[in-house]
């Protein structure tokens, strides 16, 4: 999946994207500070978005989505307590 149809799926809440295992794996995979901060950085310093590398650009898609951590953390407890 893009990083943009897993936003979408969040959005949404589509369970059949958003099962217990892919939320765990995502879970896994959401950016630490850390990392947005050294995009930040790179784009602040005159990096064009379109060299970052694949990673990279997933991060900065996937961490516009607002309380990202909070949500699919929420979406788990849901899924695996109804």
């Amino acid at each position: 999946l893009t990083a943009e149809q897993i936003i979408i799926a969040l959005e949404k809440f589509d369970q059949s994207i958003c099962t217990v295992e892919f939320l765990e794996k995502l879970l896994e995979n959401i950016p630490t500070p850390e990392e947005m901060t050294s995009i930040d950085a790179y784009e602040e310093g005159g990096g064009a978005e379109d060299h970052l590398a694949e990673p990279e650009r997933y991060f900065r898609k996937i961490s516009t989505v607002k309380g990202l951590k909070l949500k699919v953390q929420a979406y788990i407890t849901l899924l695996k307590f109804p």
